[in-house]
């Protein structure tokens, strides 16, 4: 399921990492209070590039969904909005 505004749900608190494409931030569920890690992945704009990093968003979101394993973060949400894609994760 893909849900749309991160911010109904998540509070972003401080960036934990960073790299070309994804920042990742820690993120506090506002119902529960857990914290979880949300790595959010701006979408490009470029034409040309954008095929082929949508579809590697797209593998990205596939694989984490059907790997469960106690040595890998698990997916928990997606959410889409009109520039970004967050993924939730467990906080390690």
């Amino acid at each position: 399921m893909i849900n749309s505004y991160i911010s109904e749900d998540y509070e972003l608190t401080q960036p934990i990492g960073q790299g070309n494409f994804a920042t990742v931030y820690m993120a506090r569920h506002r119902a529960t209070g857990k914290m979880q890690a949300v790595k959010s992945i701006a979408k490009i704009k470029d034409e040309l590039k954008s095929t082929k990093h949508t579809t590697a968003v797209i593998n990205e979101i596939a694989v984490m969904r059907d790997i469960e394993h106690s040595s890998i973060v698990r997916l928990r949400r997606v959410y889409e909005e009109e520039d970004i894609v967050h993924l939730v994760l467990d906080l390690v």
